[in-house]
């Protein structure tokens, strides 16, 4: 078999406050997956992402990235391996410049000179940043600020991207582009997210997580066919009526509480 891109064994976390984040969750990932976390707010998510980064250590299981067990002792390969793209793009965006702050990262891996150009010209073109190079971070719009945030990423050329809520807070025009940016991207991508018609536009599965647990696992599309499912998910009303109308649906109201049903 195959070894697995990402693989999430058995894993509990639980914050300081006695909040349990993850509960005995299991997901496996095989390499080029396009892969959405779907849940309520407070089911543990994030905490997932972070979890496989290792900036959180699983009090039970274990998470390997390609075989190899995240802790300690692998962080700096797992980092180079896994990228991370987080909800705040200001989290990313802290130098002088966007050009300086693509190349931060490539350079603290030793790299420079021509190599180093490569990259970092690579990362703006796969953006479309390339014009935005010199200016402040402060001075980017929110879409170009996000598309920032994931050249800063894709400098390192992860062969995992993690990114959670990444079209928060964008108008429709800035989470088009977003989504056509990441389909161009050729490895593994893990996404947190509330959106569901950005998350029908780029991924193909969707994990369900409720209170920790894996609640479903199942392709996007069989999911955006589920209109109770969506709405024990939160879908907004209005959503579930305009995926309604999207996908042909014809459901009486009393089976879910879309206005225009």
């Amino acid at each position: 078999m195959t070894q697995p891109s990402l693989a999430i064994n058995g894993v509990s976390f639980t914050y300081p406050d006695g909040t349990r984040a993850l509960d005995n969750l299991s997901v496996t990932v095989t390499s080029g997956d396009r892969v959405a976390i779907l849940g309520p707010n407070g089911a543990g998510k994030s905490t997932l992402l972070h979890a496989v980064l290792g900036f959180l250590s699983p009090a039970e299981g274990s998470i390997e990235v390609h075989g190899l067990p995240v802790d300690r002792s692998n962080l700096a390969e797992i980092r180079r391996r896994v990228g991370i793209v987080f909800q705040d793009p200001d989290d990313q965006l802290f130098c002088p410049t966007l050009l300086d702050d693509i190349r931060f990262g490539p350079r603290n891996q030793g790299l420079s000179g021509a190599e180093l150009d490569g990259r970092v010209h690579a990362a703006l073109d796969a953006v479309g940043l390339g014009d935005r190079r010199d200016r402040h971070p402060h001075h980017l719009s929110v879409g170009e600020k996000k598309r920032g945030a994931l050249a800063t990423v894709l400098a390192m050329r992860p062969e995992i991207l993690l990114l959670d809520e990444p079209s928060a807070h964008l108008d429709g025009p800035s989470r088009r582009g977003l989504s056509e940016v990441l389909s161009r991207y050729g490895g593994t991508i893990v996404l947190v997210s509330q959106d569901l018609p950005f998350v029908g536009a780029l991924c193909t599965r969707a994990v369900v997580i409720e209170s920790g647990r894996l609640a479903l696992d199942v392709r996007v599309d069989d999911l955006l066919k589920d209109p109770k499912r969506l709405e024990q998910l939160g879908v907004p009303a209005l959503e579930l009526c305009a995926l309604c109308a999207a996908h042909g649906w014809n459901r009486p109201r009393e089976e879910f509480n879309g206005p225009c049903a």
